[in-house]
């Protein structure tokens, strides 16, 4: 498959187009000239989704999915790592059209959440902060008509660039279509309908060559045979270039196994288990794999009365200063109470706080110097042996959908 340059418009893709003909010979200088296949994450040894492919994410309901496939997203727009492992950083384009956009954006703020440690040590202050600055997390509700029969359908693969231009999203590493049943649908076709599958494969392709190879992820319902593919037609699974396969590890168990079973260009086999939990503040779950476990997520882990020590520590917004200063913060946010409605005592609220400070230290969460300063360490912490403040959560729990 050709890679096409970057941001082209409709003149200038036509006039590419036209400098090979369809059939033309590819001759080994202009092989050599096209860039090798790269990883949007993982690598050759590790590998799960490819730049510039058609990628599909496969299971049955409740496997997790779309809290899958939505941190893959919101790993590659801000560049963070994906449960330990590297991503090419880049705009990304999800499409949730099932569940509402209210329903999912929990879900988003949950990732930020798991991420916040890392995201403010890139400057961002909110998830809304975050996504206004980068501009690289697009968020619709709308399906595309991948097999509309008329270009002048308001949903239409034309009409789908055509927004993205206007918008200025000229060429987004990933697009992510949430789900493939609801694209069909929206075409007047179902999955075991070959003029509606094999169209939309085809301008699945067209809208990636259009966006300057950009991937195009689809999430799929499981077939009824039970072997990792789509429900419906194989061409779908016949045409992908990476495929991952979701399952739960045992009913109601809230762990789950994501395996990159197909792999055109590498290696197949590649899985990362994880286990869905929900910070006790957070709007919704988060897939959390021991590998992945952020500086954020351990911190939630904290028991209750040592999470906000920590908080209070990190509410003196520096990350080196006296136990004294920790000691007016730790009072000023009533961690410690008195007896009959009076103040607590000096003596009270140094013994609570020496309390959590063994614990904090203990996991690294901080560290105290000789001259008795206290440094916040968050990316040195250990992963808490209990899950604390996230509580496991069953697939009946906040997964009735994918």
């Amino acid at each position: 498959m050709r890679v096409v340059p970057d941001n082209l418009s409709d003149e200038e893709f036509d006039v590419w187009l036209a400098k090979r003909g369809p059939f033309d010979n590819w001759k080994d200088a202009d092989i050599r000239d096209q860039a090798a296949p790269l990883w949007l994450i993982g690598d050759n040894d590790r590998p799960l989704m490819l730049q510039n492919a058609l990628v599909q994410v496969v299971g049955k309901e409740k496997s997790a999915k779309t809290f899958f496939t939505l941190e893959m997203a919101f790993c590659i727009a801000f560049g963070l790592k994906f449960h330990g492992l590297d991503v090419t950083q880049g705009q990304v384009v999800y499409i949730l059209a099932e569940g509402g956009i209210r329903r999912n954006y929990t879900r988003v703020q949950a990732l930020w959440s798991k991420h916040e440690a890392e995201l403010q040590e890139m400057g961002y202050t909110s998830l809304e902060d975050a996504r206004t600055k980068t501009g690289s997390f697009i968020l619709l509700d709308q399906t595309i008509a991948l097999a509309a029969s008329s270009k002048e359908d308001p949903f239409s693969p034309k009409a789908f660039l055509e927004a993205m231009g206007d918008q200025g999203i000229k060429s987004p590493l990933l697009v992510v279509l949430d789900t493939w049943a609801r694209s069909l649908w929206q075409s007047g076709g179902h999955e075991s309908d070959p003029l509606t599958v094999g169209p939309s494969i085809q301008q699945a392709d067209y809208i990636r060559k259009k966006l300057g190879g950009t991937s195009f992820a689809i999430v799929a319902h499981e077939g009824l045979a039970k072997n990792g593919r789509a429900k419906g037609l194989v061409d779908l699974g016949g045409a992908v270039d990476c495929g991952i396969f979701c399952k739960e590890t045992a009913t109601n168990s809230g762990v789950f196994e994501f395996t990159a079973m197909t792999q055109r260009h590498a290696e197949g086999g590649y899985k990362i288990t994880a286990e869905l939990r929900k910070p006790l503040d957070g709007p919704s779950v988060v897939l959390v794999s021991a590998g992945s476990m952020s500086a954020a997520a351990k911190i939630a882990g904290l028991p209750k009365s040592a999470r906000a020590w920590y908080d209070a520590l990190a509410s003196l917004g520096k990350p080196v200063v006296t136990v004294a200063e920790w000691l007016a913060a730790g009072k000023a946010r009533g961690l410690v109470t008195g007896k009959e409605g009076q103040p607590p005592s000096d003596k009270a609220v140094r013994t609570a706080m020496e309390r959590a400070r063994k614990g904090l230290v203990a996991m690294s969460a901080i560290s105290v110097d000789g001259d008795g300063t206290v440094t916040l360490t968050p990316d040195a912490m250990e992963e808490p042996e209990e899950a604390g403040a996230f509580d496991v959560v069953d697939a009946d729990g906040e997964t009735d959908e994918d």
